[in-house]
């Protein structure tokens, strides 16, 4: 009797702390896929998360699977993109107490880009500038003096300042958040939509953003 008693006390006490106890813990989890439409998983797609404190990155495996470990509790911006792929719209993933979130991510193919596309990355800064990128006319190279506005889409703050000779632009202090960007000449078309992320410790920098001239006729042609 006092040993069916014992092995049953320790098989609850066992029961009790087994799992990959998220108990006691104050951080949480992501893990998760990527396939394409036919079910095949993707590899090496790139994977941010970002938050207002920061952007983390990582790619999928040989299995198509990620993850993102010890996760303060805060809510986050999970975005997925791999070349050939239409980037996987923002999923919004909130915490408010540890846990592991399961996520199943598909990723559709994207036609033929007629024209290039804006992308931002994220790195480590060491100063005020968070957010830098350069201007260039599509058929005619550098553009100087175009007016950039970024407007921080949940607050409605604008910043805006004007591109150099060489084409570069640079914002400091932007505060933490989503933002979109308007690029505007008077020499040029305007361009608006271009969204990104601004994290309190990283650097946001986008890839050349492309502008067509007013007076142009161009006929691009996808193959």
């Amino acid at each position: 009797m006092k040993i069916g008693t014992l092995c049953l006390l320790f098989s609850n006490v066992f029961f009790v702390v087994s799992p990959p106890c998220l108990y006691g813990q104050s951080t949480a989890q992501i893990r998760g896929v990527v396939r394409d439409p036919h079910g095949a998983v993707i590899i090496c797609a790139t994977v941010n998360l970002l938050s207002l404190d920061s952007a983390r990155k990582t790619k999928t495996d040989e299995n198509g699977k990620f993850e993102f470990l010890d996760l303060p509790l805060s809510p986050y911006n999970l975005q997925v993109s791999q070349a050939g792929f239409t980037p996987e719209p923002v999923q919004k993933i909130s915490f408010s107490e540890p846990d592991v979130r399961q996520v199943s991510i598909v990723l559709q193919l994207a036609a033929p880009e007629c024209f290039p596309k804006t992308h931002a990355s994220y790195e480590g800064r060491s100063d005020k500038t968070n957010l830098v990128g350069n201007i260039q006319g599509y058929s005619d190279g550098p553009v100087k003096n175009a007016t950039l506005t970024a407007t921080h889409i949940e607050t409605g703050t604008m910043h805006v300042l004007n591109s150099n000779e060489k084409g570069d632009f640079q914002f400091v202090s932007l505060e933490p958040g989503t933002y979109t960007l308007k690029v505007s000449h008077k020499e040029y078309s305007q361009l608006a939509g271009i969204d990104f992320w601004v994290t309190r410790e990283n650097l946001t920098r986008l890839t050349a953003v492309y502008v067509v001239r007013k007076d142009a006729h161009l006929v691009i042609v996808c193959q």
